[in-house]
């Protein structure tokens, strides 16, 4: 686990998709739309784990409690040659139940993004510039990387030392989709019980 301590942070953005970059790509609402506005708030100290969950460890919780396992799992096995990779296919509530079997609980998403983009708020996890190479991304829009092992791109891990923020797998936050306050922004999926990827 790491060490996140109290403070101020500033938290969302007021950055606009100008370009309509998102929408072209068939994405049905602009970039940081649902981000707003900018926000600097108070923290209190808290704990992240260093590394998203691997298909070792949630084994370990299926074996446990005898869980369903993953669409993509071969029984209660995970698919060959993953075992440090992020575990994936886990839906909101089953990754819920894993935080609560490893007496641990899904991060709010103000915490997670405090993780992710320090206390000063910076764009990505290492600071302001983007730096290509640095996290497992796919270097044109609409492509796809596979995951790989948690901790692979060290030059990622944030300022306190949590990797895998940007890029590999998305990470469940412990948020219905709702509005930031003050937020401008109307989205059709607002109080319809969705969750939170970050």
């Amino acid at each position: 686990m790491v060490y996140i301590p109290p403070g101020p942070f500033v938290f969302g953005t007021d950055k606009k998709d100008e370009s309509a970059e998102a929408l072209s790509m068939g994405i049905p609402k602009p970039w940081y739309a649902d981000e707003t506005p900018q926000q600097k708030i108070f923290l209190k100290e808290f704990y992240i784990d260093r590394y998203e969950v691997t298909y070792k460890r949630y084994k370990k919780y299926v074996d446990a409690l005898d869980a369903i396992t993953p669409p993509n799992w071969q029984g209660s096995n995970f698919p060959e040659g993953k075992g440090n990779e992020p575990v994936t296919h886990v839906s909101w509530y089953d990754a819920a139940n894993f935080c609560q079997w490893a007496q641990k609980k899904l991060p709010k998403e103000k915490l997670w993004e405090r993780a992710a983009r320090g206390k000063e708020g910076n764009e990505y996890p290492w600071g302001n510039e983007f730096q290509s190479g640095w996290a497992n991304l796919s270097d044109r829009s609409g492509s796809k990387n596979q995951p790989v092992a948690v901790g692979s791109f060290p030059k990622s891990a944030s300022t306190e030392g949590v990797h895998d923020l940007i890029g590999n797998v998305w990470e469940w936050v412990d948020n219905d989709y709702q509005p930031y306050k003050g937020s401008m922004y109307q989205s059709e999926y607002y109080q319809t019980e969705l969750k939170i990827l970050r």
